[in-house]
C-alpha cells in the first residue's frame, strides 16, 4: 500500500496555483516569443499567413519548445495546402514536459507532466501549456539512480515511461475519480514498478492556460478540469525486492499495455489538445473507446482489486 499522507495532499494543491504567464513564460519564454513576434504582427496586416510562412513559424515554434521543455516526447504534423484547397495547410504539434512543483514542508518535489500544445492554419493559431493530473515524487527517481546513473536521467526515464503509459490513468479517471481516490495503481518499469496511488483534488483549474488568436483577436485564458483525483507515483520498487503479487501485477499490466498498443499511441498524442475529444474529432470511434475502456476497468479491477461503491 502506498502511503501519502493529508498535510502532503494540502500542500500539493496550494503549490499548484500557478498563472497562465507564469506557466507560459517562466517554463517557455523562447516559444511565447516566437508565436508573438513570429505570428501575431503579421495577422494585425494580413488576413491570413502565407503556407511558407506557417510552416516556418510552426517548425521554429516545435524547435524552441523542444529546447525550452526539454521535451520527454514531441510531434509536429505539418498539413500543406492541397491542390483543391490552395488556401489551405495546417499544423498540429504536442510536447510532453516536466514541471517541478516545490511541496511546502518537503524535501523532495513532485515532478509534474505536463503539456504544450499548438496548432493553426492560415488564419487562426492557438497555443496551450498546461499541467496533467499525473505526477511522480523526486524520491522515485533517487531510487533508481543506481539503475540510471544521475537524477537527470531517472527523472527523464520515469517521465518518459508516464508519457508511455498515461492511458492506464487516463482510462482510470474518465470514470467514477470519488470513488478511485485512495486506491492503488502500479506501473511497470525497468523490471520493477512505479508504485501509485489516486489522491484527492480540490482545484477546478488546472495551472496553465492558452493564447489564441482567432479571427484577428488575440485572446487568453485559463483551463478548468473536472477530474476530483490526481495519479501520483510515490515510489519505484526495483526487481530484486518484488514480491510474487507484484511481479504478476506486472506481467499482467504488461499484457494489457501491449495488447493495446495503439490505441496507447492515439490517446497519447491527441488526448491533451484542449477542446479536443477522441470520439468527437474521429480520432476513435465511439464503440471502440468504449470497448478499450471496458476492458481497462476489468484488468483493473483483476489486478488492483475492484472499486467501493
Amino acid at each position: 500500500m502506498v502511503i501519502i499522507d493529508e498535510r502532503l495532499s494540502k500542500g500539493l494543491v496550494r503549490a499548484e496555483a500557478r498563472t497562465l504567464k507564469q506557466t507560459l513564460q517562466e517554463h517557455g519564454h523562447e516559444v511565447f516569443v516566437t508565436l508573438m513576434e513570429g505570428i501575431a504582427p503579421r495577422f494585425r496586416t494580413e488576413s491570413r499567413l502565407r503556407p511558407d510562412e506557417l510552416a516556418a513559424v510552426a517548425e521554429a515554434l516545435h524547435q524552441k519548445a523542444g529546447h525550452a521543455y526539454s521535451s520527454l516526447y514531441a510531434d509536429l504534423v505539418l498539413t500543406p495546402p492541397t491542390r483543391g484547397r490552395p488556401n489551405s495547410g495546417a499544423y498540429d504539434m504536442l510536447h510532453f514536459w516536466i514541471r517541478p512543483i516545490p511541496v511546502p514542508g518537503e524535501a523532495h518535489h513532485l515532478m509534474r507532466l505536463a503539456v504544450f500544445t499548438s496548432n493553426g492554419n492560415r488564419k487562426n493559431v492557438e497555443m496551450c501549456a498546461h499541467d496533467t493530473v499525473v505526477g511522480f515524487f523526486e524520491h522515485a527517481a533517487e531510487r533508481l539512480l543506481q539503475r540510471c546513473g544521475t537524477r537527470r536521467e531517472a527523472i527523464r526515464a520515469i517521465g518518459q515511461r508516464l508519457v508511455d503509459t498515461i492511458i492506464l490513468p487516463s482510462l482510470a479517471l474518465d470514470s467514477d475519480t470519488g470513488a478511485l481516490i485512495d486506491t492503488d495503481m502500479h506501473i511497470p518499469f525497468a523490471d520493477g514498478l512505479l508504485i501509485g496511488r489516486f489522491i484527492a483534488r480540490t482545484e477546478e483549474k488546472l495551472p496553465g492556460g492558452y493564447f489564441r488568436i482567432l479571427n484577428r483577436k488575440v485572446t487568453e485564458g485559463g483551463l478548468c478540469s473536472e477530474t476530483k483525483a490526481d495519479f501520483v507515483i510515490k515510489t519505484f520498487i526495483g526487481p530484486d525486492t518484488l514480491n510474487e503479487r507484484q511481479i504478476w501485477t506486472a506481467y499482467e499490466v504488461n499484457g494489457w499495455l501491449e495488447r493495446h498498443r495503439d490505441a496507447a499511441q492515439t490517446i497519447r498524442r491527441h488526448l491533451f489538445h484542449p477542446g479536443s475529444h477522441l470520439c468527437d474529432n474521429g480520432y476513435m470511434a465511439h464503440d471502440d473507446y468504449e470497448a478499450l475502456k471496458a476492458d481497462f476497468q476489468r484488468m483493473r479491477e483483476r489486478v488492483f482489486a475492484p472499486l467501493q461503491a
